[in-house]
């Protein structure tokens, strides 16, 4: 049987079905932004996984978005995702 799905954080909406509820359901839940990705979906997503893992009941886990969209991407008006800094390159030649 599928639970109501509730809101997770800001930008989730969680639901649990099938046996014993052990198949989670994620879902991006800014339509009105085609669910494109910012920084507070980024941290809601790794929030709940990270609770998820804890969690020895749930055995599967399904990503969908509400709306139309599963994602359009990065909102690249709203996102200040920290980019990875040069001197971490393992790819650089000091030649």
């Amino acid at each position: 049987m599928k639970s109501q799905p509730q809101q997770y954080k800001e930008t989730l909406l969680i639901s649990k079905t099938g046996k014993s509820n052990s198949i989670l359901l994620i879902a991006l839940n800014r339509p009105s932004k085609k669910n494109a990705f910012n920084d507070t979906l980024y941290l809601d997503l790794i929030s709940i996984l990270k609770d998820v893992e804890k969690d020895d009941s749930i055995h599967v886990i399904v990503l969908t978005g509400m709306g139309t969209y599963f994602s359009s991407g990065a909102d690249l008006g709203d996102t200040n995702f920290e980019q990875a800094d040069d001197d971490d390159d393992d790819d650089d030649d000091d030649d």
